[in-house]
C-alpha cells in the first residue's frame, strides 16, 4: 500500500512539475507578447512626441517653423531709403531682426545674418587700444541678432567651425576685408573663448597659425598681407592662450606687465601659439 501511494505521488508530482513548465511557458510567451506590444506602442507613439515637442518649441519661441535663410535686412547704406534717417536711433532701428523671425532663424542662419549685418564697421569705431570694446560697444549692444547668436546654446562650435572652414580670400573676394576682420571678432568674446575644450582650443590655435602664416607667405599683389586681418588672428591667439592659462604665455604676460591682450606684440602671440601647438604635439 506504501509503494502504491508513493507511486501515486510521484505520478502527481511530475504531473505538477508539467503543469508548471507548460504556465512557465504559458507567462514567458505572455510577457514577450506584452513587451513586443509596448515596443510596438513606443516606436508609434516616439515620432508623435518628438514632432509635438518640436512644435511646443517652436510655439514657446513664437514661430510656425524654422527659418533655414540668412535674414535679408530690407533697409541699408546707400538704398534711397536710408538717406531718410536723421538719427542713429533711426539707423539702428531699421537693421533689426524682427522678434517673430529672429527666434526662429537656425544657428547657420542667424550666423550669416550677423555676419551680413550692415554696419559692421561700426566696431572699429571705438578709439580704445583693445578691438573687443568696439565690437561690444558699437555692434553686441545695439544689434539683437549678435545678442541672439551669443545666447544660442552651444554656438561656440558652429563659430569655431564655421572660422576654421572659411577661405579668407574667397570671403574677401564676396565681401570686404573689414567684413572678414569683423567677422574674426566674434571669437573674442570671453562667454565663446570660454566654452572651447581643449581640443578645440587646439584646432583653433593650429588653425589660426595656419591662416597666418599663409598671410605672411603671400606674394604681391598682397590681399590680406599689412591688413588688419594678421592682427586680428594673433589678438584672438593671445586671448585663447591667456584664458585658458597656458602657463609660458600667462607668466610672459604677466612679466610685462600688460593691461589687456591687445599690448601684447603680434610676433610674440605667434611665437607662444607654436610652443602651445609644440608642447601639445
Amino acid at each position: 500500500m506504501i509503494a502504491d501511494i508513493l507511486k501515486q505521488f510521484k505520478i502527481v508530482s511530475v504531473t505538477d512539475n508539467k503543469l508548471a513548465e507548460l504556465n512557465s511557458k504559458k507567462f514567458s510567451f505572455l510577457k514577450i507578447k506584452i513587451m513586443n506590444i509596448k515596443i510596438l506602442v513606443l516606436i508609434m507613439i516616439f515620432p508623435l512626441v518628438s514632432i509635438n515637442c518640436i512644435q511646443d518649441d517652436l510655439q514657446n519661441e513664437k514661430c510656425d517653423q524654422l527659418i533655414n535663410e540668412p535674414y535679408n535686412f530690407p533697409i541699408k547704406p546707400g538704398d534711397p531709403e536710408w538717406s531718410n534717417f536723421e538719427t542713429d536711433v533711426e539707423r539702428y532701428n531699421a537693421v533689426q531682426i524682427p522678434e517673430s523671425i529672429l527666434k526662429c532663424l537656425t544657428d547657420e542662419a542667424l550666423l550669416q545674418t550677423c555676419i551680413d549685418y550692415p554696419l559692421y564697421l561700426d566696431f572699429t569705431a571705438s578709439s580704445d587700444t583693445d578691438p573687443s570694446t568696439g565690437f561690444e560697444k558699437f555692434l553686441v549692444k545695439k544689434f539683437n541678432g549678435l545678442q541672439e547668436l551669443f545666447e544660442r546654446k552651444n554656438i561656440e562650435t558652429i563659430l569655431l567651425d564655421r572660422y576654421i572652414s572659411e577661405d579668407m580670400y574667397s570671403f574677401v573676394e564676396k565681401y570686404y576685408i573689414f567684413r572678414l576682420e569683423y567677422f574674426f571678432m566674434f571669437l573674442s568674446r570671453e562667454s565663446i573663448i570660454s566654452n572651447l575644450d581643449e581640443n578645440q582650443v587646439y584646432n583653433f590655435i593650429k588653425n589660426s597659425l595656419d591662416k597666418f602664416d599663409t598671410i605672411q607667405n603671400e606674394s604681391p599683389p598682397y590681399i590680406l598681407r599689412y591688413s588688419g586681418v594678421e592682427l586680428i588672428i594673433t589678438y584672438l591667439m593671445a586671448k585663447v592662450m591667456l584664458y585658458h592659462n597656458f602657463l609660458p604665455f600667462v607668466n610672459y604676460y604677466n612679466s610685462m606687465g600688460y593691461i589687456n591682450v591687445s599690448s601684447v606684440p603680434p610676433n610674440k602671440a605667434v611665437e607662444y601659439a607654436r610652443q602651445f601647438i609644440k608642447q601639445w604635439s
